[in-house]
């Protein structure tokens, strides 16, 4: 709830004391081996996610790298496509397209194959935007066509809006004003 209201402090302090009270019971508690890893995901993704939003993103990043690990571990693919995602999101963010663009590229790969097309057009235009860094014209348009695909399917207008906008950033660039 503090976190939707963007009381990113109180959010913040109500997971750490639940992560605290969650490493002094989880070896005593009822709760399976995978209840508490589910518990526990949530609580260390929470803290990450509060202090990405709150735009220190180095603080974020071993949190949801926790979460990362916790998700693989008990295989939940969309938290795995979650974190991957956050987790190169920051790295573009801190000015380091190389690493962001692996890890979309791993999310997408997971993504495909387990068949999710949650989110499957966010991060083709993540993986564009990163080759539009590096310059790769073919890369970007390979990657925003297979977007617009998707988001067309979905009926993501949001997305599709985007998508027209990477367009002409590419275009622009090339002089291909028409």
């Amino acid at each position: 709830i503090y976190t939707m209201k963007a009381e990113y402090h109180s959010a913040r302090s109500s997971f750490s004391k639940a992560l605290i009270l969650f490493e002094e019971i989880k070896n005593y508690s009822e709760l399976s081996k995978l209840q508490k890893l589910k518990i526990q995901l949530q609580i260390e993704g929470g803290i990450g996610n509060t202090y990405a939003l709150q735009t220190s993103l180095d603080l974020a990043l071993p949190y949801y790298y926790r979460a990362l690990k916790i998700a693989e571990d008990i295989k939940d693919t969309q938290q795995i496509c979650n974190y991957l995602s956050n987790i190169g999101t920051i790295h573009v963010k801190n000015g380091d397209t190389d690493s962001g663009l692996t890890y979309f590229i791993k999310a997408k790969d997971v993504m495909l194959k387990k068949n999710i097309h949650w989110h499957l057009d966010t991060m083709y235009s993540n993986i564009a935007s990163c080759l539009f860094e590096k310059g790769d014209k073919e890369g970007v348009l390979k990657y925003l066509t297979k977007a617009l695909e998707v988001a067309s399917i979905n009926k993501n207008k949001d997305t599709i809006s985007i998508i027209y906008t990477n367009y002409a950033d590419i275009y622009g660039m090339n002089r291909e004003y028409e």
